[in-house]
């Protein structure tokens, strides 16, 4: 009885170190996709940062603007006003397209990721699933040109909403006004509140999941989001941007896009306190306090005019880079590619597992 029961519990500690040994594998696999995909996540953003720029900078024209003042218009104290609502919201719609864009490609390629991921290493427990649960080329290409929305007709609506906020904010300001730093963070604050609450919700506010999840996909009875014919391609790609949408309309993903704004205006008021320091001013105050520093509002129009080309600037972009090494943001993914790529089969080796 000794015997057999030795031999048993050498079975089945060589049972164990095989299963173990399978699931490192498994993990060390699956680790290895995802940290590539991630990499693909952000070659695939920093490219799509020039498109965002010429899209931004015909959506909102400023530079127009700047040459009709140089020709001494009649009318160009209206103009010098339309310059200063411009120049505020480009740089504000600036910050938030940047990180819905950048969060918005995570969530797509982490989901396409998992999907070939799936298809290639999980074992298939059908012929039906095999034929239908593998992204196409096709496929993979029409989920990520739902990104033109979020640069067409979701840039135009966010940019107007934005636009109305920034009115309110600084409309009375005159161009003689002088601004200091903490008076141009107190109205990005007003703006932001305007933009990211919900009116209706009292004093305080709360973020609007609803309104800004439109600004970033296309709605469900957009023609070409409809599904148009019962083809495999043509479900799995319905399946697919249904998925997506659920996740871009989720708390945890409109935390995270949060928490990218919170990071965008930080880099961006730091951006801009830097003109009301010192080394920036012809005639400096006695007491270098930055608080005393102040600039008028005509002299910081240009100043904020001009951030759209540092914001949405090609590599290196230090803003951009930022965002797109947020913890936050690679936890969101993990948990999307994990979601999407667990194996209920597979006991996981008994130690802890972070893809990030």
């Amino acid at each position: 009885g000794v015997f057999f029961g030795l031999k048993y519990v050498q079975y089945k500690v060589a049972e164990f170190r095989v299963k173990e040994a399978r699931a490192n594998a498994i993990y060390a696999r699956k680790q290895h996709h995802f940290t590539s995909n991630q990499k693909t996540c952000n070659c695939t953003a920093l490219s799509m940062l020039p498109n965002l720029r010429e899209c931004l900078l015909n959506a909102i024209d400023t530079e127009s603007l700047t040459r009709q003042l140089k020709t001494s218009p009649e009318n160009q104290l209206q103009i010098w006003n339309q310059l200063k609502l411009l120049s505020f919201t480009r740089t504000i719609s600036a910050v938030y397209l940047c990180s819905m864009l950048a969060l918005l490609l995570r969530v797509q390629l982490n989901v396409i990721g998992a999907y070939i991921y799936r298809d290639k290493f999980i074992e298939k427990t059908s012929d039906i699933e095999s034929e239908t649960d593998s992204p196409t080329l096709n496929i993979q290409e029409r989920l990520l040109a739902v990104v033109e929305h979020l640069l067409g007709e979701g840039l135009r609506t966010l940019s107007e909403h934005v636009k109305s906020a920034v009115t309110k904010a600084i409309g009375i300001i005159s161009l003689k006004e002088k601004l200091t730093s903490q008076r141009v963070q107190n109205i990005i604050h007003q703006v932001r509140f305007a933009v990211e609450c919900d009116c209706d919700a009292g004093p305080t506010g709360t973020p609007s999941c609803h309104k800004l999840a439109t600004f970033i996909l296309p709605p469900e009875d957009k023609p070409d989001v409809v599904l148009s014919s019962r083809s495999s391609e043509d479900i799995l790609f319905h399946k697919m941007l249904s998925e997506i949408r659920d996740i871009v309309e989720s708390d945890d993903f409109h935390t995270v896009l949060f928490f990218c704004f919170d990071l965008g205006f930080m880099h961006l008021n730091e951006k801009l306190s830097e003109n009301f320091s010192v080394p920036y001013m012809a005639h400096p105050p006695r007491r270098a306090n930055l608080s005393e520093i102040e600039i008028p509002m005509a002299k910081f129009i240009p100043i904020i005019n001009k951030q759209v080309y540092h914001l949405c600037s090609n590599t290196p972009n230090r803003f951009f880079q930022k965002l797109l090494m947020m913890n936050k943001m690679t936890d969101l993914a993990a948990n999307i590619y994990e979601a999407f790529t667990h194996e209920p089969e597979i006991t996981p080796p008994p130690r802890h597992y972070y893809f990030f």
